[in-house]
């Protein structure tokens, strides 16, 4: 299946997972593992597991915690 075909599933299958009343959160994260797996297979896991590591080491989102904690 071609990208592009894999693209308007997961459009389709978004939209209709919403209106059905899923959470938006829930419902971006199962169909981007889903049809990630579809189209990458097993790599997707460990592109998932980077990009997580990838967002942790960002300095920026650091002070985020530290702002909230000093409004608290």
């Amino acid at each position: 299946m071609s990208n592009e075909t894999l693209g308007f599933w997961m459009l389709g299958l978004m939209l209709g997972v919403i209106f059905l009343g899923f959470p938006i959160s829930f419902t971006l994260i199962i169909l981007a593992i889903g049809i990630g797996y579809l189209g990458l297979g097993e790599m997707v896991f460990d592109l998932m597991v980077m990009q997580a590591f990838g967002i942790m080491k960002e300095e920026v989102l650091a002070a985020v915690p530290l702002f909230i904690l000093m409004a608290a």
